[in-house]
């Protein structure tokens, strides 16, 4: 298919802006497939419109006018075209109703010419603009299109993407949306051979081609919506910025300049430009760039060496040394336009003229600088001729243009080819260093003396006889052989002594930093211990230093923005197969953490954790005993953070797997945060099991414990870990490791017992662990807890391969609303479902319910037990942190001092439960009716045991066990579901959705006490007779997917549809996915703005996100990339960065969250200027997933029942 443009200029003249639209309206055109004519006619008179639409007619397949259609313009372009079609314009009234709905959302007048907008050519098609007043038009034939556009490029775009692209393309179901990366300084070929892995994709389809100076590759992707297509470029895009590095500049930018402009004002950074030789191209040029102007400061012009001299204070002595072209000159340019300007940033260049052999024709030098470092370069363009002069301006121009855009990026930090200001200035050479000259000519310097005779003797030719090319041949390839194995055994003792050299430095910039042998940094924080001082100028990311005492392990720590920084970079943050230790990005070394996991390599000379190996009675040339003896001399692990110093003394010594297919994983890094003291003991027994070496050494509540994890070599991917508690006042560290002994039959992964044979203690396998901290970062698999149902819907277990991100807030969860009730102070209230409607149990802290764990097994269950083997206890659920576990025998704490062992394994950690979440007691022997007839309410009152009392609540018989308030309570099902429900609706809803709402929270309790867990729910206090009554009409039906009971989430209000749960918590479950649920867009409470104060909002970007908003335009602090089912909003650009401080991606759903507090993820953002302020616009109320209680409530009143209501929010389902 073939287009043609035809653009018709504003009253007002703007013929820039439309041709900008023009260009981007033709790229859409191209990315769908469409041809588009290079030739644009530009028509102003109705005639001449006529005439040129007719023209175009006869040779494209659709006409596209731009223009014309607005209120200023009389609609010429809709008037003009249907008068020469013979068509009568017809008054609209949907698109009538468009221009008004816009108005009232904009804020915008509505004006009474306005009305005629709505005026469209009879049998034309009008599709109402998302981000204007103006409609885009259509008329269509059999074969052509007459398409009719404003000419506000925002505007077109909108319009194409809603609908019209894909109509006459002819693919009516299908968007497409193509996204272009500009590349620079690498050729076509070599980004063929970098994306070589992504070019055979279809969808997104990827193409590469040349222009200019620039290779552009486009990314075209295709989807039902434009949202969908352009999800579908994302992956690819972000893959090709990996792989291209500093070669990609920008993204759906037009040129080069264009993006240096945008990054400089971004930074709100000012630009000072000298030039010599060059006529002014780089002024002139940035200069013709939208908003150019606004980042140049200073512009200056100095062609002669007296200019140079007179205007820019160039030294005379050194210009006459090295000539007006040469680096020495260069810098001094820049440095002399920045300082004159007081701009941020200077740049130079300097063209060689050929009027003396000082300045050859080709030869280029440009500098970049600020107050403190300059990155200059040195070209050769061409072969010297006088014809070549363009070639090189041009060269010279993208060059200097691609150093300011590299010297931004990398600010506030120095680009990595840059060097010390003064030392620049002082005379030391730039461009002698590597890679800082390039030659575009392919000329090299003829070879004389040895390097002629080295080619003579040692080269082959073709003038050697027979004989001596075999002999050179053998010698070249001995000698390539012996330089290979060589360089390589070169490397890897040099790589080894440099590793020993800095760390031997970094322990005396640690030993002495105090004593002032070394200066400490300004912006040093004050909390932190000053021996620091000298490490913290090297690397700010230091946290602390750590050692075992008496051995070569003693290196300073790290901590890294995520768990690959540092892999592979030393202390320097140079590369470096040693790496440092680092500290795992989700501690909080000052808080501090309840465990501090570090990561280190384990190097073969013992460097780094290396040492380490010396505990493992596995290790080659160590052996049980020599670990043991190891162990008995070295029990000790001293870690000082930044804060204090700390002590630590070994606890356990375990070997396990990284990866499911070796088993099931122990998943010791996830465990930072104990979520209860149960929690802490729990994983201290799942430690034990597992030890190769009996320390003696016991966890307590409160201990704090330290974690130091590298690899080792008894199957592949195997994880060393050595777990340390810190030691507690007044212990004596010498009384530590003098009665351990190796743990006869310690629990190992099952790829060893696979390996090596044997088996695991009797009544334990590599199962028994249930790590349950809270940190354990999201992604979460919902399916995680219950792999019996991932297997019957065809999912497959998978583990991450790093500890995955986690989110954290430290903001207060959203005020539940207050369910209407029979008070009269709430009579007046509209019924709002309480904001405590679930998610399920694997969230965030942050989250309404607490992690689901399993409970302490009661003394019955562990008599059960005994003829095998005590059986773990598990955490208990989050919510009981606060409760501390008081032992039996009070006298036990005495035995327990110098780390000895007091108590067998199974006694300490599988004899206590805890009751009502206040204290530990042993467990008595009770009934049921007993145990749970006086159990505490959410409001701190007791439920009596049932007396005939009229007031009582009925019972059913039926059991539930759920989480109040941190306390595990079972009790009647039909009065904890009805108070439930009273709590999530109230009582004036209508009474098939109370039905509805009963059954979905009987299946969610249902659902985790099946799997023994005790779900964290919100009662009442009491339940209202019509609530009772309605849940007694289906007490016990339940949603069941594939005959078992459904996880059935709910919420107060959806944004007009639901979310998915791959999209909100990453599991995916059939019946847990988007649906429409319109019906929400009528109730109170569906659209809600929250206003927050500038200063406000850049007081949380600056803490969670970790930049500074004021480099940032307001309006550009936040950008919405991506929409996910449901209109939600997916990935989220904020002041430029796409993760957390933490880590953390940054979606809707964090920012909801974990940042602003919103009502809902589904939310636009808008910024006033007037009251310089944020409004945050939500839709709906809650996480999305499952069923709308406000929904349900709308369903009802039209007619659904319960089952319908049911069955339409978890679809797949059914109700039995």
């Amino acid at each position: 298919m073939v287009a043609e443009l035809i653009l018709v200029p504003h009253p007002s003249g703007a013929p820039e802006g439309a041709k900008a639209c023009a260009r981007s309206v033709a790229r859409a055109l191209s990315g769908a497939g469409i041809k588009v004519r290079e030739q644009i006619s530009i028509c102003s008179g109705r005639g001449d419109l006529q005439k040129a639409v007719a023209a175009a007619l006869e040779r494209s397949n659709i006409v596209l006018t731009l223009g014309g259609l607005d209120r200023e313009s009389g609609g010429l372009v809709k008037t003009a075209i249907a008068q020469g079609l013979g068509l009568p314009l017809e008054n609209h009234p949907d698109y009538y109703k468009a221009i008004q709905e816009y108005c009232r959302r904009t804020g915008e007048a509505f004006l009474p010419g306005d009305a005629a907008l709505a005026q469209i050519p009879k049998g034309a098609q009008a599709f109402p603009s998302p981000a204007g007043k103006v409609p885009g038009i259509v008329i269509s034939s059999v074969s052509q299109h007459i398409v009719m556009l404003p000419d506000v490029e925002r505007e077109a775009l909108a319009l194409l993407r809603e609908g019209i692209l894909a109509l006459v393309s002819g693919a009516h179901p299908e968007v497409t949306v193509t996204r272009t990366l500009r590349t620079y300084g690498v050729s076509e070929d070599m980004v063929r051979r970098t994306l070589a892995e992504l070019m055979s994709a279809q969808n997104p389809k990827i193409s590469i081609e040349q222009e200019g100076s620039e290779v552009l590759v486009r990314v075209t992707g295709k989807g039902t919506s434009h949202q969908q297509a352009a999800a579908t470029c994302t992956p690819a895009l972000r893959r090709m910025v990996e792989l291209l590095g500093d070669a990609a500049y920008g993204l759906d930018v037009e040129s080069l300049q264009a993006a240096v402009v945008d990054k400089l004002r971004k930074k709100n950074l000012g630009l000072a430009v000298a030039e010599s030789g060059s006529g002014g191209m780089l002024t002139r040029v940035l200069s013709e760039t939208e908003n150019g102007t606004d980042v140049l400061r200073y512009t200056v012009a100095v062609d002669t060496d007296r200019t140079k001299w007179e205007k820019l204070g160039v030294p005379y002595r050194l210009l006459k040394k090295y000539g007006g072209c040469s680096e020495q000159a260069v810098v001094f340019m820049a440095n002399a336009a920045r300082k004159k300007s007081q701009a941020e940033i200077g740049v130079a260049l300097t063209v060689g003229q050929g009027y003396d052999r000082k300045n050859p024709l080709g030869l280029v030098y440009i500098a970049v600088c600020d107050q403190s470092s300059v990155y200059v370069k040195k070209l050769i363009v061409g072969e010297g001729h006088p014809e070549e002069q363009d070639l090189v301006l041009d060269a010279a121009l993208s060059r200097a243009l691609n150093m300011v855009r590299l010297f931004v990026d990398y600010l506030p930090d120095h680009y990595m080819g840059a060097i010390p200001l003064e030392e620049a200035l002082d005379g030391r050479t730039v461009t002698d260093l590597p890679g800082q000259e390039d030659s575009l000519s392919g000329r090299t310097l003829p070879k004389v003396g040895f390097w002629r005779k080295l080619g003579r003797n040692f080269i082959i030719r073709k003038a050697d006889r027979p004989g001596v090319k075999v002999k050179k041949a053998i010698f070249i390839l001995a000698l390539l052989v012996f330089l290979g194995s060589a360089g390589y055994v070169g490397k890897y003792y040099y790589d080894a002594w440099a590793a020993k050299e800095l760390a031997s430095k970094l322990r005396d910039m640690y030993t002495y930093g105090e004593m002032g042998d070394y200066e400490i940094p300004k912006d040093f924080p004050k909390d932190y211990q000053k021996k620091f001082g000298a490490l913290y100028a090297v690397n700010r990311d230091v946290v602390g230093f750590l050692s075992v005492p008496d051995t070569q392990m003693a290196y300073p720590v790290v901590q890294g923005p995520d768990n690959e920084f540092y892999l592979r970079k030393n202390f320097k943050q140079e590369y470096s197969e040693y790496g440092v230790p680092f500290l795992d990005y989700r501690v909080d070394v000052k808080k501090p953490s309840d465990n501090l996991v570090i990561y280190g390599h384990n190097m073969k000379d013992n460097q780094i954790f290396g040492e380490l190996m010396n505990y493992n009675i596995y290790a080659k040339n160590v052996g049980k005993d020599a670990a043991l003896a190891y162990f008995k001399a070295h029990p000790i692990i001293d870690f000082s953070t930044v804060y204090q110093d700390n002590s630590y003394a070994i606890f356990a010594i375990i070997i396990t797997n990284a990866y499911e297919n070796q088993g099931h994983v122990f998943d010791y890094h996830n465990f930072i945060d104990a979520a209860s003291d149960a929690d802490l003991l729990n994983y201290a027994y799942q430690l034990q099991i597992r030890s190769i070496i009996d320390t003696g050494v016991e966890i307590e509540p409160g201990d704090k414990l330290l974690t130091l994890s590298t690899c080792t070599y008894e199957f592949s991917d195997a994880r060393f870990v050595v777990v340390a508690r810190q030691l507690r006042e007044g212990e004596n560290p010498d009384d530590f490791g003098k009665d351990a002994q190796i743990n006869p039959q310690p629990l190992m992964p099952d790829i060893w017992y696979q390996l090596y044979g044997g088996s695991p203690p009797a009544g334990l396998d590599a199962r028994s662990s249930v790590v349950t901290s809270p940190t354990a970062a999201p992604p979460v698999d919902l399916l995680e807890l219950f792999p019996e149902e991932r297997e019957e819907l065809g999912e497959e277990t998978t583990q991450p391969e790093t500890p995955p991100e986690e989110e954290e807030s430290e903001e207060e969860s959203e005020p539940s609303s207050q369910p209407e009730s029979s008070q009269p102070s709430q009579s007046s209230q509209e019924s709002q479902p309480s904001q405590s409607s679930q998610a399920p149990a694997l969230q965030t802290q942050q989250a309404s319910e607490p992690l689901p764990t399993p409970q302490p097994l009661t003394q019955t269950q562990q008599q059960a037990s005994q003829s095998s083997a005590a059986a773990q206890p598990a955490a208990a659920s989050q919510s009981q942190a606060a409760s501390a576990p008081q032992q039996q025998n009070s006298s036990s704490a005495a035995s327990q001092q110098s780390g000895k062992k007091a108590q067998s394994i199974e006694d300490k950690y599988a004899n206590y439960v805890l009751d009502d979440g206040s204290k530990w007691k042993k467990q008595s022997s009770q009934s049921i009716e007993d145990k749970y007839a006086n159990y505490v309410l959410d409001d701190g009152s007791t439920r009596k045991k049932s007396t005939n009392d009229e007031n009582d609540i009925e019972y059913s018989g039926d059991e539930l066990t759920v989480t109040v308030n941190g306390s595990r309570i079972t009790g009647d099902a039909l009065d904890l579901v009805s108070r439930a429900v009273q709590n999530e609706m109230g009582s004036s809803f209508h009474v098939e959705a109370l039905k509805a709402q009963a059954v979905a929270t009987y299946t969610y309790i249902t659902y985790y006490n099946r799997n023994g867990s005790a779900p964290a729910v919100l009662l009442a206090s009491k339940a209202d007779t019509r609530v009772v009554n309605a849940v007694k009409e289906v007490l016990g039906e339940m949603v069941l997917y594939k005959g078992k009971p459904a996880l059935t989430t709910y919420y107060a209000i959806s944004a007009g549809s639901t979310a998915s749960s791959k999209d909100v918590w990453g599991g995916h479950y059939p019946y847990l996915v988007s649906v429409d649920s319109d019906v929400d867009t009528e109730v109170s409470g569906y659209q809600v703005t929250k206003a927050m104060s500038r200063s406000q909002v850049a007081s949380l970007l600056e803490r969670h996100i970790g930049v500074d908003p004021d480099d940032w335009d307001p309006e550009e602090w936040f950008e919405i990339l991506t929409h996910v089912d449901g209109g939600y909003v997916g990935n989220v650009k904020i002041c430029g960065r796409s993760t957390a401080a933490n880590g953390a991606r940054i979606t809707g759903r964090y920012v909801r969250e974990n940042l602003l507090g919103l009502r809902s993820a589904c939310f636009e953002v808008e910024y006033d200027w007037n009251k310089d302020r944020f409004l945050f616009i939500t839709y709906g109320y809650g996480h999305g997933v499952g069923m709308s209680q406000q929904g349900a409530n709308q369903y009802a009143k039209d007619g659904w029942d319960y089952v319908d209501i049911l069955t339409h929010y978890y679809p797949g389902t059914e109700v039995g």
